[in-house]
């Protein structure tokens, strides 16, 4: 938790939670382990705190700043340049209302999805690793089940299809060090199927049509409520 929360009250999404050099000492020890570190930031000093600190992923990557989204061309370069992974938690319910937390910030900045949705292609556009998640479950707005509206907003912002198709497969797959036998359609692989009624290159709402889930090469039964 490198910057506060939207929905943590008493904190500050503008504001770094911890110092440089504590964030440096967490990804020395953690890649000493062997283990991966991914940071939560939405504010700008957060997004570059954690950068510099050589995180490997970075969980929202907002750039917020009290003017609203801000992100340099130098910025973008870096995170480019540096492979880290972002993943922007896209996805909302139609005409759903985001949480008061959520709401104030955009009030208090600014910032409108629309221009979140052009940062995110942007950084796309540039080279920057994305991969999709949705921070499912935190409001009515952001119920489970939400990430094919994730990957959506991914075309909506101009990410071409294929790669906002990626971003939940192959990318991600890679990015949690499963790219051998996850994410892909190959021989040797889990055979994690999603089969849905439509060609999602086509027409990307086509992930929400499911005709049939495969785990491991086997339909798993549906849970009970």
């Amino acid at each position: 938790m490198a910057s506060g929360g939207a929905m943590t009250p008493g904190t500050d999404v503008m504001r770094c939670r911890y110092e440089t050099d504590d964030v440096r000492a967490v990804v020395e020890h953690a890649h000493d382990a062997g283990l991966p570190v991914t940071a939560h930031a939405h504010g700008l000093p957060a997004v570059e705190q954690v950068l510099a600190a050589g995180v490997d992923g970075i969980e929202h990557c907002s750039c917020i700043t009290e003017s609203g989204i801000s992100m340099s061309d130098q910025l973008v370069e870096r995170l480019a340049a540096s492979r880290v992974v972002v993943c922007p938690t896209l996805g909302k319910t139609a005409g759903g209302t985001p949480p008061p937390g959520v709401l104030e910030i955009m009030k208090r900045t600014g910032m409108t999805w629309e221009a979140r949705l052009a940062q995110v292609a942007r950084m796309h556009h540039a080279g920057v690793r994305l991969i999709s998640g949705a921070d499912a479950g935190i409001h009515n707005g952001k119920p489970h089940g939400i990430l094919p509206e994730a990957v959506a907003d991914l075309v909506l912002g101009g990410v071409d299809t294929a790669h906002a198709l990626a971003s939940a497969t192959s990318a991600a797959a890679d990015a949690l060090g499963l790219g051998q036998r996850k994410g892909r359609l190959r021989a040797g692989y889990d055979a994690d199927v999603l089969v849905v009624r439509g060609n999602p290159l086509a027409d990307i709402t086509a992930l929400k049509d499911v005709d049939a889930v495969v785990l491991r090469g086997a339909q798993p039964k549906p849970g009970r409520a």
